[in-house]
C-alpha cells in the first residue's frame, strides 16, 4: 500500500500486488457479489463467501491503514 500526498492536505493511496503472488491475483479475478435467486441479472450486496483468503486480508490492513488516517481528519 503506497500512500502519497498531494497538494492541500489531499492524499491517495495505491496497492500494488507482486507478481508473484499468484494467489492474490487470482482472487482479484473471482471475487464476486452474490447472485440475486429472485432475480437472474441481480446481485446481492454480499460477497460470495469463497475465493476471499487474500481479499480479507487486505481488507484488515487497508482499512486499518486508512482508519488512523480518518480519524485524525475528523
Amino acid at each position: 500500500l503506497f500512500r502519497r500526498r498531494v497538494e492541500e492536505g489531499e492524499d491517495y493511496a495505491r496497492l500494488y500486488i507482486h507478481p508473484r503472488c499468484v494467489n492474490t491475483i487470482r482472487e482479484f479475478k473471482s471475487y464476486r457479489l452474490k447472485r440475486d435467486p429472485h432475480n437472474a441479472n441481480g446481485f446481492l450486496e454480499d460477497i460470495e463467501d469463497r475465493n476471499n483468503h487474500a481479499m480479507d486480508s487486505l481488507r484488515y490492513i487497508v482499512i486499518g491503514e486508512f482508519r488512523r488516517s480518518l480519524s485524525r481528519r475528523g
